[in-house]
Order: structure tokens, then C-alpha cells, then sequence
């Protein structure tokens, strides 16, 4: 299971949650407004969408800032 970091924005589709655990083989969709970090890696830095997860990876949701 990989864990996922949810900023404070989309908790509301969490339950409140802060974190979620998942099992997912790669970070699948993204939206243009975020940034996703799995470990301390930025996705575009990987394979973007096809970057794969294992057991204990953390993925991180960073709100993009306008003009990035």
C-alpha cells in the first residue's frame, strides 16, 4: 500500500483525512492545478502518470500556484 498526503483542500473528499492509504500500481490521473510527489520526487521528473508505486511509497497532492 502506498500512502497518500491529502492537503487540506480536498480533505473534504476524504472524510477529513489527512492521509489515505492505497493500492495502486501508478499514480493514474492528475490534474492540471496539482503537483504529485511520490517519495521526494516530482511525477514529471519519473514517467509522469505512469510512474509506478510500491508498499510504503508516500505520494504527496501540491496545489500548483498560478503560472508554474
Amino acid at each position: 500500500m502506498a500512502v497518500v498526503f491529502v492537503p487540506a483542500p480536498l480533505r473534504r473528499l476524504t472524510g477529513g483525512q489527512t492521509r489515505i492509504e492505497i493500492a495502486a500500481g501508478s499514480v493514474g490521473e492528475l490534474r492540471e492545478y496539482v503537483n504529485l510527489f511520490v517519495n521526494t520526487t516530482e511525477i514529471r521528473e519519473m514517467s509522469g502518470l505512469g510512474t509506478p508505486l510500491a508498499a510504503g511509497d508516500e505520494v504527496s497532492i501540491i496545489p500548483r500556484w498560478p503560472g508554474e
